[in-house]
């Protein structure tokens, strides 16, 4: 995931705050020069794309499944139950 939280940046770097998921908390700064961040972002892309492919969903798949994602957890209180209740 792209999963960020922005701390700062200045002309030449951009730094982001890398936060621990799941355990103790846990909090790192990792500064990129400008370069070094379009790199990231663009290495990313190419493993989502290579994800993506390896499960043979096309990006119109992935973005229906995006899609009903976020509108069940927008209208997640009005589910009659858990997945399991329900099946």
């Amino acid at each position: 995931m792209f999963a960020h939280s922005y701390l700062r940046s200045t002309k030449d770097t951009v730094t982001f705050l890398d936060r621990s998921v799941s355990g103790e908390f846990g909090a790192e700064e990792n500064t990129f020069t400008l370069d070094e961040f379009r790199a990231y972002v663009m290495d990313f892309g190419d493993a989502i794309g290579a994800f993506r492919a390896s499960l043979g969903a096309s990006k119109a798949q992935f973005e229906a499944f995006a899609k009903a994602a976020l509108s069940l957890s927008r209208n997640s209180n009005t589910s009659p139950g858990t997945p399991r209740e329900s099946a």
